[in-house]
This record gives structure tokens, sequence and C-alpha cells, in this order.
């Protein structure tokens, strides 16, 4: 029985053993890993270092840039009022001009109706004042003047026409 608390001692020993081995390996990659990753933050603040001070000329130079576009955007801002003005005004005009168009239009059509009313009343009076001009001139061609027939004559050629 000595021997198997013997043979226990020696097979806890050498899993002892084994843990501490592979606890020392998983150590030893930590370490390197911790080493790896040392140098690999000591370049990354190497690069910082380098590229800090371009951030901050690139910076200062986006703060011009902004500046100087608010201040175009301002200077845009009276032209675009500016052309809205002027729309606003075309589409004033345009009003204006149909409004005049339409009163145009419809004092036209008042003047053209009172011609068209006119015409007929015109035509009326001209042939009254042809048969009295016929009758005016008939009684003094009965009076024997030639000269008068000369001017019926003529007369009569320019009503036909």
């Amino acid at each position: 029985m000595e021997g198997i608390i013997y043979l226990m001692l020696f097979f806890c020993a050498v899993a002892f053993s084994i843990v501490v081995v592979y606890i020392s390996i998983v150590l030893k990659r930590v370490s390197d890993m911790m080493e790896s990753m040392s140098m690999t933050l000591a370049e990354i603040e190497k690069k910082t270092h380098d590229i800090t001070p371009e951030i901050k000329q690139s910076l200062r130079e986006t703060g011009k840039l902004v500046d100087d576009l608010e201040h175009k955007s301002r200077a845009t801002d009276d032209v675009v009022q500016t052309i809205e003005n002027t729309g606003t005004s075309i589409q004033l005009v345009n009003e204006m001009a149909k409004q005049v168009l339409k009163t145009s239009t419809d004092t036209l059509k008042n003047k053209a109706y009172f011609i068209k009313e006119g015409l007929p009343w015109g035509i009326g009076v001209f042939q009254l004042y042809s048969k009295w001009k016929e009758a005016t001139d008939s009684s003094t061609n009965k009076s024997g003047d030639e000269d008068a027939d000369v001017n019926v004559i003529e007369t009569k050629g320019d009503e036909n026409e």
C-alpha cells in the first residue's frame, strides 16, 4: 500500500510538473505578445506624434475654408434673394399683361360689337343717301343742265364700284 501511495504521489508530481510547464509556455507566449504589442504601440505613438502637426494644420485650413464658405454663402444669399425678387416681379408682370390683354380683348370685343351693329345701319343710311342723291340729281337733270348729266353718270359709275 505504501507503493500505491508513492505511485499516486509520483503521478501527482508528474501532473504538477506538466501543469507548470504548460503555464510557463502560456506565460512565455503572453510575454512575447505583450512585447510585440509594446513595440506596436511605440510605433503607433511615434506615427501619432508625426501625424499630429499635420492634423492640426488640416484642422486650421478646414476652419478657414468653413469661414470662407460661410462668407460666400452669405454673399449668395443676396443673389438668391435678388433672383427670387426678379421671379416675383416677372410673375407680377405676367399677371398684369394677362389682365391688360383681357381688358384689351374685352374692349376690342365691345368695339367690334358696336361696329357689327352699326355697319348695317351705316349701309342703310348710305343707301338712303344714294337714293336721295339720285332723286336730287334726276330733278336737276330735268332742268336741262348738261353738266348735271355728266355728273350723274360719273356719280352712278362711282356708286356701283
